[in-house]
């Protein structure tokens, strides 16, 4: 039988779907995925040699387009759940801490005692030793809550004599546990601070954690008795757009919407200093940043304490009146969960 249709020889018939995968094969095109691919309908292995090679292809190139399509979407959408505006470089990712889990949550005034010891004056500041502030991939990824911890680390490690910076390595490790996969980037959908507080305690290999407490935002002689005796404080945020852009966060009257918490997306950040007119210094993007009391009253929404091994095994805790013995207990109530 020829393969040339136009020499056929007497009752001889072309067969057109071995002409076809003939061709296919010098097209690089899968016989098997031609079938339905046709880009103006039911494309056989018959109708292929007419229909033509390169148009085969191009549907099936037109299906990976689509695939890669769906993908960008589903990361876009992950993007967008984060942050309402996004601004290059200066990613968010803190996502609320469900409740039930907040419920859960040891409560810092309960081992404080009753008058409270006396703290240093303002400024309290607590980054002595340590000056470098990596932005541990949150300038491309939403993991906020993640980098926030290694930056304690780094204050922590330094005041024991014992510096040690965290690698962005170790804060992908942490984030991982969250659920990202850096080999899908609709994983990254950010964290919540609880969670990461869990993982952070239970899971995370640049860990010194043994406890954590959350405190009253609300609570000023709380507060700055936990960043001294605790070296800082790890805070969650639901920045407003009118925070884009400033120098120093501070609340925006009479800008409906752009000013409300929230409106540009939640981020955890950790507290360096209390200044002397009650301002705070956090970190965040690899840098140290100033809100006002009042932008901290508007839009912080959750802080907690974090209480190291060293600190646990001091004895700095209990000569301030922190109740260690009850923490042990509640700890070992809590276990490893």
């Amino acid at each position: 039988m020829s393969d040339d249709p136009t020499k056929l020889g007497p009752g001889e018939e072309w067969d057109a779907t071995k002409d076809a995968t003939k061709e296919a094969e010098k097209q690089g095109v899968d016989m098997g995925e031609v079938e339905g691919t046709g880009t103006g309908g039911t494309v056989t292995k018959k109708d292929f040699f007419h229909q033509g090679p390169k148009a085969a292809k191009k549907a099936e190139e037109s299906k990976v387009d689509k695939a890669e399509a769906d993908q960008a979407k589903k990361e876009q959408s992950a993007l967008e759940k984060l942050e309402s505006e996004p601004i290059p470089g200066k990613r968010l990712g803190r996502i609320p801490t469900p409740p039930a889990m907040l419920k859960k949550n040891l409560q810092l005034a309960k081992y404080m005692p009753a008058i409270l010891p006396a703290t240093p004056a303002l400024p309290l500041d607590v980054t002595d030793g340590v000056h470098d502030w990596p932005v541990y991939l949150n300038d491309r990824l939403g993991d906020c809550a993640c980098a926030a911890p290694a930056h304690m680390e780094e204050i922590f490690a330094a005041d024991t004599g014992k510096m040690r910076i965290p690698t962005d390595a170790d804060v992908l490790a942490l984030y991982e546990l969250q659920g990202y996969n850096p080999a899908d980037p609709s994983t990254d959908q950010g964290s919540s601070m609880g969670q990461v507080l869990i993982d952070w305690r239970t899971q995370w290999s640049a860990s010194g954690v043994y406890a954590y407490c959350q405190v009253d935002q609300t609570n000023e002689d709380h507060l700055k008795l936990a960043i001294w005796l605790f070296r800082g404080l790890y805070i969650g945020i639901a920045l407003p757009l009118t925070a884009q852009g400033q120098q120093i966060w501070d609340v925006v009257p009479d800008v409906p919407g752009r000013n409300e918490p929230g409106s540009w997306g939640g981020h955890a950040v950790n507290v360096v200093s209390i200044n002397a007119d009650s301002s705070r210094d956090v970190i965040t993007w690899g840098q140290r940043l100033k809100m006002t009391k009042a932008f901290w009253d508007t839009y912080v929404d959750e802080v907690y304490a974090v209480v190291t091994k060293d600190l646990a095994a001091g004895a700095k805790l209990a000569a301030n009146g922190f109740d260690v013995d009850q923490l042990e207990a509640d700890m070992a109530e809590i276990g490893s969960a």
